[in-house]
């Protein structure tokens, strides 16, 4: 995965991280879970590799049932053209 180049994160955005699509000027706000995913997507990395380092910066506080809702966010954002395989 890989993120769409032409989409803007801005992480000021009155208070709060947003990414910005120039496309159709949608602005999507981020939590700190989604921040870090989409930090992570900086590089070209596969699903299994995301979910580690995840893993990794939680600790033992990630939860198995964790991985479902990091695909629905990741299925969201290559629905958008957030993202790309």
């Amino acid at each position: 995965m890989k993120l769409n180049p032409m989409i803007v994160l801005r992480e000021d955005f009155e208070n709060m991280p947003v990414l910005f699509n120039p496309d159709d000027g949608e602005l999507l706000s981020l939590n700190t879970t989604s921040l870090f995913i989409w930090k992570q997507l900086s590089g070209d990395i596969s699903r299994d590799e995301l979910i580690s380092r995840i893993h990794q910066a939680c600790g033992d506080s990630f939860p198995k049932e964790a991985e479902k809702d990091i695909d629905l966010f990741l299925d969201r954002m290559k629905r958008k053209g957030y993202i790309q395989d």
